[in-house]
């Protein structure tokens, strides 16, 4: 034994691997208690689209310059339900 402990439990890895970036509001939860679920589940929160973005959740009042960034990348564009549904998914 080295020492070395795991930071994460079992929940950790729902969303292991993949990356989130929110634009415009969410109607049932804030930007920051939205990032809180993602990274509990082990995914990443971004403030900006990049190349390994994953996802760019689309609320109200979207902003297109990061919608034209998302396109760019190719990465997947959803919306807040969806958003819900991959995190209820992965806190099973």
């Amino acid at each position: 034994e080295l020492g070395v402990v795991p930071r994460f439990n079992k929940k950790s890895g729902g969303l292991s691997g993949k990356s989130f970036v929110i634009t415009g509001t969410l109607k049932s939860m804030g930007r920051d208690a939205a990032a809180n679920k993602i990274r509990n589940l082990g995914g990443v929160f971004q403030t900006a689209v990049s190349k390994d973005t994953t996802y760019l959740v689309a609320g109200g009042k979207v902003g297109a310059g990061k919608l034209k960034k998302a396109e760019q990348y190719g990465t997947k564009i959803i919306d807040e339900e969806e958003l819900l549904k991959i995190i209820s998914d992965a806190d099973q």
